[in-house]
């Protein structure tokens, strides 16, 4: 016979050491993506290349956490409609993340990138974040900043009115650091020009290339990012149960 407070107790303490595990693993990541990278890097590089294992995983993660955040919004549609349509939105967003990180399949399906497209992508790729003047920094900074600190931020405001908004609309804080270093990598790419003696007429990546953290960084980090999309996911659709109707 199980005493009851007994098993709430070791249910506490499962929640408390996941929680702390999912704290540390993305801080353990970065360890070992400079380690690699330290240790070979012409393999590291092959890792992170374009069309390599980890941009296509990032894709899956995306894609991964969309479909779970549709389910979210279909146990929430009975009872919690503003946040199943919020919800399709967010699956909406990662979905074209998702695209936007594989190049909507080009180098897979072999075909050119539409004029009007090339003409204002800097990488002459069919996608939109290399669209010369988005703001693809500032857009990782403040999703990360959000993942990291949103429900740390809203519980004074949100905690009593509005517990389930808190709840489904920020991240757990176990999950913090898988939003918090990316965006600590991409506020790192900002400052260089003010951290450092960037010579004149040389871009940021050119500067970069040669350097420990370069610009290639991105790419594992983004990786990490689309895990922290992907875990949030995971609990969310956990909380987003149909409530029955008051």
């Amino acid at each position: 016979m199980t005493i009851p407070v007994f098993s709430t107790v070791r249910s506490q303490d499962h929640r408390s050491a996941m929680s702390a595990i999912l704290l540390l693993l993305p801080v353990a990541a970065a360890v070992v993506i400079f380690a690699a990278k330290a240790e070979n890097a012409q393999k590291y590089a092959w890792i992170i290349r374009e069309d390599g294992p980890v941009e296509w995983l990032t894709a899956v993660l995306y894609l991964a956490a969309a479909a779970l955040a549709v389910v979210a919004s279909g146990r929430l549609w009975r009872n919690e409609r503003v946040y199943a349509v919020l919800y399709l939105v967010f699956a909406g967003g990662l979905f074209v993340i998702a695209g936007e990180e594989a190049s909507w399949g080009q180098r897979v399906f072999d075909y050119a990138t539409p004029e009007a497209v090339s003409a204002i992508n800097e990488k002459d790729e069919f996608n939109f974040h290399n669209v010369s003047g988005f703001p693809l920094h500032l857009a990782f900074i403040s999703v990360g900043l959000y993942g990291a600190f949103g429900r740390i931020l809203l519980t004074p405001l949100l905690g009593e009115r509005a517990p389930r908004a808190l709840e489904l609309l920020t991240a757990p804080r176990s999950l913090a650091h898988f939003f918090l270093l990316p965006a600590l990598l991409y506020i790192y790419y900002e400052l260089v020009p003010v951290l450092h003696d960037v010579p004149q007429g040389m871009t940021v990546p050119e500067f970069l290339e040669p350097r420990f953290v370069s610009g290639k960084e991105q790419e594992p980090f983004e990786l990490m990012l689309g895990f922290g999309f992907f875990l949030f996911a995971v609990q969310a659709l956990g909380k987003a149960r149909t409530r029955s109707p008051v």
